[in-house]
């Protein structure tokens, strides 16, 4: 039975709206997805078959995702100067999560729908558990609830220390970083030459410095630097015996200053040829030979990717320790065994992701906090992410036809609306000056209503079909 056009709405749509309204609201300062919250919505309560709700809600998250990472695009690392997004772990992690949607997608095809639930509320559970601890250790190390009550207060607003570290640009196109609560003071500005191949390239490096105040976020150890913009990857190829390693740092600095283009050159390259193998599986028949070689073309297509970030961020990281770069909290100091390690557990979220359809970053996000990244860097990391996964799977749906028409461009506006408004409400209100807990406390609140809402799910799903645990699928139906 086809379902009921958009126009007009009735007391369902409305329910649902406003459902998804809080879903979004909450996700917005974690940077998740919420797909374990809007899929069970757009079953039980738009009554859509489970492929159409999918597409719904990947199209929902898809236009919330554009929102965070326009906002998460302009702030700074809460402990220094360089972009909020950690393009390192997306290099690192994605390509073995599309590696595990191939596996979740097999899961998906073969388990009984209820069983699937089950599985993802176990792990939801765990995982709510979790982070919901870490969130009110974090609270506690903050000042407790009364650490948010003072953000929320209208004195706050406009208080004078309530200063970032932006990256500004000074004199002769110079990149520099301003603190209005620290004081700068230049030791040394006298310029150092690196000579490589006859080039010579001046580069000068201002004192580290403690910014530490009353009313201060975090006590962290900024650095400021001032050097040229035109950076050269082949400043990598320097052997470090050959270069002064104070000059090395000061490079390395600067190069952090900015998001390296090829990055997410990479992942688009990478998710660009996901989508068109998943839409080339839907032209051949199921179990062909075609469609076998369309199917595990992924792991032979994403594996060059992932060894490629594998060797690059262990490169960068010798480089630094044998320089002595000063790491700041949160600084993976990847080697070889938890470079292959850690992107494993993490394609757990591909499978989960495979399984029920979704974004997955309810599932990245514990595992990047475990890692040790600071929260605010964790929700705009998982939401680069999140936008990348849901973009492809909207893309995919849209093209296979299973995206409806008519309520998937509203969704998706809905959707980016409202992590839109929150996002500004939460700049607004909570001031310029980054709170590590929240974005926990989001994460932390989303996992558990994803548990509490596919438990409802599965819940519906036996009592109206209680022979529904056994009922197993084929890959090809």
């Amino acid at each position: 039975m086809p379902h009921k056009p958009l126009w007009p709405l009735d007391e369902r749509d409305g329910a649902a709206l406003a459902c998804a309204l809080i879903s979004l609201a909450v996700a917005a300062f974690g940077g998740v997805g919420g797909g374990g919250i809007l899929l069970p919505i757009y079953i039980l309560v738009l009554d859509f078959r489970l492929k159409e709700a999918v597409a719904l809600a990947n199209a929902t998250i898809l236009g919330g995702a554009i929102a965070n990472v326009w906002f998460a695009s302009t702030k700074r690392h809460p402990f220094v100067d360089r972009p909020l997004i950690a393009w390192d772990l997306i290099l690192l992690f994605e390509p073995v999560v599309i590696f595990g949607t191939v596996l979740g997608s097999f899961a998906n095809k073969l388990l009984p729908d209820v069983i699937v639930e089950i599985i993802l509320v176990l792990l939801y559970g765990a995982l709510s558990y979790q982070t919901m601890s870490r969130a009110i250790q974090f609270m506690e190390k903050e000042g407790g609830w009364q650490f948010l009550r003072k953000r929320l207060l209208p004195t706050t607003m406009n208080s004078p220390n309530a200063a970032v570290s932006p990256c500004t640009e000074g004199p002769s196109g110079q990149a520099i970083l301003s603190n209005e609560t620290a004081t700068h003071k230049e030791v040394d500005d006298t310029p150092n030459k690196i000579k490589s191949n006859g080039d010579s390239r001046m580069i000068s490096e201002r004192t580290p410095l403690f910014v530490s105040s009353a009313d201060s976020d975090d006590d962290a150890s900024y650095y400021s630097v001032s050097c040229s913009l035109d950076t050269d990857e082949s400043f990598y190829n320097l052997p470090p015996s050959d270069t002064p390693k104070e000059v090395v740092v000061t490079r390395l600095k600067c190069q952090e200053l900015s998001v390296r283009w090829w990055k997410p050159a990479a992942m688009t390259l990478c998710f660009a040829g996901m989508v068109s193998l998943r839409i080339g599986q839907k032209a051949v028949r199921c179990g062909s030979t075609a469609y076998w070689i369309l199917t595990l073309g992924l792991i032979p297509w994403v594996l060059p990717f992932f060894l490629l970030a594998r060797r690059h961020v262990i490169k960068d990281v010798k480089t630094k320790q044998l320089c002595g770069f000063p790491f700041q909290p949160g600084d993976v100091k990847w080697t070889t065994w938890n470079s292959v390690r850690w992107p494993l557990i993490c394609s757990l979220a591909g499978v989960m992701s495979g399984m029920l359809g979704s974004s997955g970053g309810s599932i990245k996000a514990p595992l990047l906090l475990e890692l040790g990244t600071p929260p605010t860097v964790v929700s705009a990391t998982v939401a680069q992410m999140v936008m990348f996964t849901s973009a492809s799977s909207s893309l995919a749906l849209l093209v296979l036809g299973f995206m409806p028409t008519d309520y998937g461009p509203l969704l998706f506006a809905y959707g980016g609306l409202i992590t839109f408004v929150t996002n500004w409400a939460a700049s607004h209100f909570l001031g310029r000056r980054r709170t590590q807990s929240v974005p926990m406390l989001s994460i932390a609140l989303i996992i558990t209503l994803s548990t509490i809402t596919m438990g409802l799910q599965a819940g519906v799903r036996l009592s109206e079909d209680p022979a529904a645990a056994k009922k197993f699928g084929r890959l090809c139906d």
